[in-house]
Parts: C-alpha cells; structure tokens; sequence
C-alpha cells in the first residue's frame, strides 16, 4: 500500500478479464497493465478455460468506501468488455488465473481496446464513474451488468432487465410516467438520439420500438417465445424472440453511451444493425 494523501491510502486489487496496454492513472485510481502488447493481451483475454490476472488496480480511498468503488469500477470494466470483468483483493500473491465458473457471453467490446486508441476507454470509465452519481443511469446501467455477469442466459430474464433498463432511462430523460413504453422509447431513441428506429415499422420489423414491446409482453407476461404483432390496417406478422433479441442487446448499451455524452468518433452507431462495432 502507498500513501496518495493525508486521508487516503492505496489498496492493491487484481483485475481480471478486463484487456489494457496502457496505464490509467487518476484521482481515484491507477490501473496498471500486465501485459504492454495486443497479441498478448488478447491470446490471455481468449483463453476459455481461465480468468487470466490481466492488470492490478489501486484504489485511493478511505477504507469505507473500497466496496463500493470496487463495485462500480468491475461493473463499468465489464460493460465495457460486454462480458464478466472480475477484481479480487491481494492474498500474499495474486493467482495469475482463476477458474472460469461459466462459458464467457459476449457480443465483442462496446469501447474500442486502448492498442488502437489510447484515450477511448480511459475517457469512458472517467465518464461512467461520474455518471453513476445519477440514480435512474445507475439502476439502468447496473441491469445491463447484471445480464453480462449471469452465469446463465436465461432469455426472459435477459430481455426484462435490458427493456427495463431502456423504458425506466427513457422516462426519466423525458419526465414522463404517462405515456406508453412504446411512446416514450421512440421519442427518445428516434427524436433525442438519432437512431434509426420508428414507433412501428412494418417493413423492417428490427427497426420498431413496437417490435420489442411485443416481444417484452410474451416473454415476461405470457412466457412465449413467439408472438402476433398487430401493425394496423389488418397487418399482422408473427415474429419469434430469437430472431430479433441480439439487435435489441446491441442498442440499449449505445443509449447508455448516448446519456452519458460519451463519443470517441470510432464508435458505430448503427452496429445494433449491421454489426460492425467500430468505424
């Protein structure tokens, strides 16, 4: 341990699963790399039987307030990888890998590695940290986190967090208890945000807020893997879950990149729908 200051001591934690090249030093903490290239840090990141020790961080804080910094900073490293990012305190050594428990999930990183722009995820968990000072963002984020850290994807389950998250943001971006999830999700995603959905949209179903409200109401309601979307006029199309869920676990994480004002220009906007994560 080393002294920062007066009032705060440095506590030493091992991170794991969480890939860097570069030191983030700060007021609240310093991260420091075990690996300094790209092949390396990704042949560790890859590995599917380990958690592989991958940095050290020390935090300067008062003791008291270590489990929640710890807390918030493993939920923000694990968002930014889209999977399960752990920390775990000194015992005499670090292990230099610990057993994974489930198969690593992820749909690939939502902030590009710092081997190709340094700056982007440091400016991210600057900007994250602060953001979850504000209650309705952290409930939304830590919903999201929860998902990436199950150990089983049970899909309703996955679903009702993400819309959750999404609907309980939304409202409160908009100030409005009133109006109907479908409404308030537009007008933010569409109007706010800029993304390319509409309210309803029966050409491309993937691109209806109302797509996703439906699915919402038979996973969580009716427990069906299938449903009827009504589009008005007589129009009917019977959708399955599945063929639409990963577009909507690739939007949410960019509207809560959106509310924190986060754009390091290599994010694409439009990966929810074309799967290219970065430009």
């Amino acid at each position: 341990m080393t002294t920062k200051n007066s009032q705060t001591t440095g506590f030493l934690f091992g991170i794991y699963g969480y890939r860097c090249t570069y030191p983030i030093t700060n007021e609240m903490f310093c991260i420091t790399p075990k690996f300094w290239d790209y092949k390396s840090v990704n042949e560790q990141f890859k590995n599917k039987e380990y958690l592989v020790l991958m940095a050290t961080v020390e935090l300067f804080c008062d003791r008291a307030e270590i489990e929640q910094q710890l807390f918030d900073l493993e939920g923000v490293l694990s968002f930014i990888e889209q999977s399960d990012v752990v920390i775990l305190p000194k015992m005499n050594n670090f292990p230099e890998k610990i057993d994974r428990i489930w198969p690593r999930r992820s749909s690939g990183e939502i902030i590009i590695e710092d081997s190709f722009f340094q700056e982007s995820r440091s400016n991210f968990i600057k900007l994250a940290l602060n953001a979850l000072k504000n209650e309705a963002f952290r409930v939304s984020f830590f919903m999201v986190v929860e998902v990436l850290k199950q150990r089983k994807n049970y899909i309703n389950i996955s679903y009702y967090l993400y819309f959750t998250s999404l609907e309980s943001l939304c409202r409160h971006i908009e100030d409005d208890e009133k109006s109907s999830a479908e409404e308030v999700i537009y007008r933010v995603l569409n109007k706010k945000y800029g993304f390319d959905i509409k309210q309803a949209n029966p050409v491309h179903l993937n691109k209806g807020v109302s797509t996703y409200c439906a699915i919402r109401n038979a996973l969580i309601h009716n427990q069906k893997f299938q449903t009827k979307l009504y589009m008005g006029n007589g129009i009917i199309k019977n959708i399955k879950a599945s063929d639409y869920v990963n577009y909507f676990y690739l939007l949410v994480p960019l509207v809560l990149l959106k509310f924190i004002g986060f754009d390091d220009t290599h994010i694409n906007w439009e990966q929810w729908l074309n799967r290219r994560a970065f430009k």
